[in-house]
């Protein structure tokens, strides 16, 4: 036995090195198979099936390399000089099992379960720990796995760019750093039991020599004691250098139990951060404001703190309890078709706007977002509430100040839309007035006329009679009776129409100011424009011709006045628009269960640095004190409050259009 390992100790080391990375070839094909099946069956219902065929094909064909080469690489005699090709041919079937594990991170990786995301970063994570010990015989062989595994599902978790991916994508890296630093920890400790194991061996040889050499000295002491003595220096000289390896040897093995009981005690930190992690996620979950429920089976099997504040029910009291009996009743059908939609997998609006009724009575408007998920084997929708009661009520005073200085803006033009009406109404009233006077004397007349004939019964009064015929007759041609008889239902007709407008005006404007009522109605589009209308005219009409393009529209379900509002910030704005004389049109039309409303202009247009940011709030390109920029982002809030769109489109100089869709059963 030499005491400085020479090349030839080096290659042995080698030898065994590869031997060990070999043997190990089946261990991790039998965890990648158990791994990538329980994998499939998870993702089953969330990966399409050609893609997790895919997949797994690829497994299959990997393993099967790997088992070869390990196979081929035990059945050959393999000679130092092909240690290295044997090497590279090993790491190259690890690379490649990576590699197949770095597609599942994307390919496996559905976008929208985040459950089903971690799912797939704790098996490629458990794969990466179990490479950490078996692939460690050589640190290049756990790095051709882990990077090519670990990186994809990294990146791909970073593309997300939310708070809860890149915590993820931080927790992959800190682990694979850690797994990376285990497994150059246990690669020095395999290559040191390895090297202690050559000395053993060789250790194990010198004591065979050693026993022969004494055994052939002690049949030589009887006939030669001096000998004998020399050789008892000798194996006493010995002894001591055994003595002396030995001590060696145990100091070192002292070192290395050391170092296990330094990873032992690494283990143990690692567990206590581990549970402390999940202790920190308890109290996150339970302490933020932000509701959650775990509904399984239309009832609640898990609620946080916050649910049990706002309801005013004890975490106990609600868990079992059907969801439905916390939804207000106006609410309670909109909350179960949302609920079956995404339990049967259907894509709809993330999230939607419900209120909860608290034990007490008392009403909160939340803000719902639901994912669907499997729990203990069944489809379970997971559900994130938030509390927007404050945001109501300061969206519908925000709502009611931006009318009400709508209002102010129009209240010069009403009150010229009244006057003309009452004006010609009195016009007509005193000319009335004037038709009834004189009337009222030719009946006189009439009267006295005839009283004077009834005293003139002889023929000497024939004269006289004839004569004042004569002087109604004459009267009646001055005063021109026929017209004043034609005329006088015209000019009623005419003043009750005036009066009828008057009525339609207020009734639109009172209407139109009233603050918007909680519950939905089924509206009317047109009607709602045309009520508009009525109320912007004398807005409109010095400044634009406008053309109405009426459809037939189905009614929709939803809240006119704020509809109106919308419409009135519209016109509104396409008027100022128009320097001087211009159209607005408006169209309305339907078409794949919608309802489209098209308001143009042939005004000034706005600019395309400006067309991205007209519906954020308190932008405007109007003078100081002509506008607040809250029109158009209140209208934006409305639209998107009765699940619809609204977009402009617009050339400088040409025009601008709006067009809202509007769901004719809005959800």
């Amino acid at each position: 036995m030499q005491n400085n390992p020479g090349s030839n100790d080096n290659s042995r080391l080698f030898a065994e090195k590869i031997s060990r990375l070999s043997s190990n070839q089946k261990l991790g094909n039998i965890g990648t198979l158990v791994n990538a099946t329980i994998l499939m069956f998870i993702q089953w219902w969330q990966i399409d099936h050609q893609i997790l065929y895919a997949w797994l094909g690829l497994v299959f064909l990997v393993i099967s390399t790997r088992s070869w080469i390990a196979k081929e690489f035990n059945r050959r005699n393999i000679g130092p000089d092909q240690l290295n090709f044997w090497r590279n041919l090993l790491v190259s079937g690890i690379f490649a099992s990576g590699f197949v594990w770095g597609l599942a991170g994307v390919l496996l990786f559905p976008r929208s379960s985040i459950t089903h995301q971690m799912f797939t970063a704790f098996t490629i994570g458990g794969m990466v720990a179990g490479a950490s010990a078996v692939f460690s015989a050589f640190s290049s062989s756990f790095f051709a796995f882990s990077l090519p595994a670990m990186l994809p599902i990294i990146f791909n978790s970073l593309s997300f760019q939310d708070s809860i991916h890149l915590g993820m994508s931080v927790m992959l890296i800190l682990f694979l750093i850690l797994m990376g630093a285990t497994s150059l920890r246990n690669s020095r400790v395999i290559e040191a039991s390895i090297k202690l194991a050559f000395e053993k061996q060789g250790l194990a040889e010198y004591l065979t020599q050693a026993k022969d050499r004494a055994e052939s000295i002690n049949l030589k002491l009887q006939d030669e004691v001096n000998e004998r003595r020399r050789i008892e220096a000798e194996l006493e000289r010995h002894q001591k250098q055994l003595e002396y390896k030995v001590q060696n040897r145990t100091a070192e093995l002292q070192e290395r139990n050391t170092e296990l009981q330094y990873e032992i005690n690494e283990r143990a930190r690692m567990e206590a951060a581990l549970r402390e992690s999940e202790e920190r996620y308890r109290l996150l979950i339970e302490n933020t404001i932000v509701g959650i429920l775990l509904i399984k089976d239309q009832k609640i099997i898990f609620a946080n703190t916050f649910v049990s504040m706002l309801s005013g029910y004890g975490v106990d009291e609600i868990l079992g309890l059907p969801f439905i009996d916390f939804v207000h009743p106006d609410d309670r059908e909109l909350a179960v078709a949302n609920h079956i939609r995404r339990l049967k997998g259907e894509s709809f609006t993330d999230t939607y706007s419900i209120r909860l009724l608290s034990k007490s009575g008392e009403v909160y408007w939340l803000e719902v977002s639901a994912v669907l998920l499997h729990y203990d084997g069944a489809p379970a929708i997971l559900v994130f509430m938030r509390d927007i009661s404050r945001q109501r009520k300061l969206e519908s005073q925000l709502f009611q100040s931006e009318k009400m200085a709508s209002i102010g803006q129009l209240a010069a033009g009403v009150a010229h839309e009244i006057n003309n009406p009452v004006g010609f109404v009195n016009s007509n009233l005193h000319t009335l007035a004037g038709y009834q006077k004189d009337m009222h004397e030719l009946i006189g007349r009439y009267r006295k006329s005839l009283e004077e004939i009834s005293n003139a019964l002889g023929p000497e009064a024939r004269g006289p009679i004839s004569e004042k015929i004569n002087d109604i007759q004459r009267w009646e041609a001055d005063i021109d009776l026929g017209y004043m008889l034609e005329d006088c239902p015209l000019l009623i007709n005419e003043s009750q129409d005036g009066l009828n407008r008057i009525r339609k005006i207020v009734m639109d404007l009172k209407d139109f100011a009233h603050p918007g009522e909680e519950g939905r109605q089924m509206i009317d589009i047109n009607h709602s424009i045309e009520s508009t209308l009525n109320i912007v005219w004398n807005e409109l009409k010095y400044k634009a011709e406008v053309i109405k393009d009426f459809g037939q529209v189905q009614d929709i379900e939803g809240y006119p006045q704020q509809l109106n509002q919308v419409f009135m910030n519209l016109l509104i704005n396409a008027a100022q628009a128009i320097t001087e004389k211009g159209q607005i049109r408006i169209q309305t039309g339907e078409a794949d269960g919608e309802v489209k409303i098209a308001i143009s202009d042939t005004g000034c247009g706005i600019s395309p640095e400006n067309l991205g940011k007209i519906f954020d709030p308190f932008f405007t390109t109007k003078p100081v004190g002509k506008g607040t920029g809250l029109g158009l982002n209140v209208s934006y809030n409305i639209i998107q409050k009765h699940n619809g769109t609204i977009k402009a489109a617009s050339k400088v100089g040409e025009g601008t259009v709006f067009t809202i869709l509007l769901p004719v059963h809005t959800a």
